[in-house]
């Protein structure tokens, strides 16, 4: 046993895990936490991580709009 899982024995993840989780949720948290993964995915890890300028600067721009949009519905 290393060092980590003797004190963070819970951080291993697995797929059988990551499945076992996504069906205990409901419909609704499945469609939240894959609208996230999404967003992460495709806006977020480009924005940091793209060597592209164009790219880079793409998705900070929608980045900023997905922002604009959370900021404008927080209000209401």
């Amino acid at each position: 046993m290393t060092a980590r899982e003797q004190f963070m024995p819970a951080a291993r993840i697995t797929a059988q895990g990551l499945l076992l989780a996504a069906t205990a949720l409901d419909p609704l948290a499945r469609l939240c936490v894959l609208l996230f993964v999404l967003i992460y995915l495709g806006v977020i890890l480009p924005t940091v991580w793209s060597r592209s300028p164009d790219r880079r600067s793409a998705a900070l721009r929608t980045l900023e709009t997905l922002a604009g949009m959370l900021r404008k519905s927080g209000r209401q």
